[in-house]
């Protein structure tokens, strides 16, 4: 899920599973100033081969994240921007 431009939707009870990107979150990106209100999702086995967190990708961008899970996400990062999950 790619979260832009201060895009803030709210998401809850989903699975983000088995996905895979070059950069950035596989699971979900948020980046300038998208605030999400995330809730009760589950993150897992998401992966990223470039730059970038697997389960999900912060870029000034602040998503409230309340009783998520992240387990198993595999990313390849050498450099870090943002926060990563």
């Amino acid at each position: 899920m790619d979260n832009e431009n201060g895009s803030s939707p709210t998401v809850t009870n989903c699975t983000f599973s088995q996905n895979a990107a070059n950069q950035d979150g596989a699971g979900m990106t948020n980046s300038d100033s998208s605030n999400p209100v995330v809730t009760g999702c589950a993150f897992s086995s998401n992966n990223t081969i470039g730059i970038g967190g697997s389960g999900m990708f912060n870029n000034r961008s602040s998503p409230t994240v309340t009783n998520c899970t992240f387990i198993g996400n595999m990313g390849n990062s050498l450099r870090r921007r943002g926060e990563e999950c």
